[in-house]
């Protein structure tokens, strides 16, 4: 699970394609935002852990809301029934994981070896994107798709899919079976999560 949530850090096709590069221009300013921080932050990483990571998430927080994932991994059911403080509690535990691993990933990418190829707007909906990358690690190639909303004007992460795994379901189902076996215990379940090695 862990090699799958590595190739997450680089966050059904509709046969129409938009032909503006909106989205694809803010993923490459995006990217270009969080490597910048990762170059020039190197000292930081090897002092403070916590530190870097803070800064991770502000770096990112324009192309990934921890809120939006979250949500999306616990599902609609269990969002529904879930309380407020549920909610935050799983949004943080799952973000601390989530932005520990990426920090992780992304000293092992190169910025250069992530390319966009194409984005379309399913159903012509211009809200949405699906937006498709090759990534190159360790001279291997991977496909990797973000699927995207435009949540207050702004491109956003909603979905990672890596060579043809979805990641959100993974991480759905690894919630799923956390709650079973606490006996549908919310806050046992959120107690015990962290990400697969």
């Amino acid at each position: 699970m862990r090699k799958l949530l590595i190739f997450f850090t680089l966050f059904i096709f509709s046969a129409y394609s938009f032909t503006g590069d909106e989205v694809e221009k803010y993923v490459k300013e995006q990217h270009n935002k969080v490597f910048n921080y990762i170059n020039s932050s190197e000292e930081i990483l090897k002092n403070d852990r916590n530190r870097f990571l803070l800064g991770l998430e502000k770096n990112l927080k324009d192309l990934i809301i921890s809120q939006e994932i979250s949500k999306r991994v616990l599902g609609k059911k269990n969002y529904k029934i879930a309380s407020k403080k549920q909610r935050k509690d799983f949004d943080l535990k799952f973000k601390n994981t989530l932005f520990d691993t990426y920090s992780t990933a992304l000293s092992e990418i190169d910025e250069t070896n992530i390319i966009i190829v194409s984005h379309v707007h399913p159903n012509e909906r211009l809200d949405l994107a699906i937006v498709k990358m090759k990534v190159n690690v360790s001279e291997s190639d991977f496909d990797l798709i973000y699927k995207m909303k435009k949540i207050n004007t702004r491109w956003k992460v909603i979905g990672i899919i890596l060579d043809g795994i979805d990641l959100i379901g993974i991480f759905r189902k690894q919630f799923n079976k956390l709650l079973l076996d606490s006996d549908n215990n919310f806050d046992l379940a959120i107690q015990n999560w962290e990400l697969d090695s």
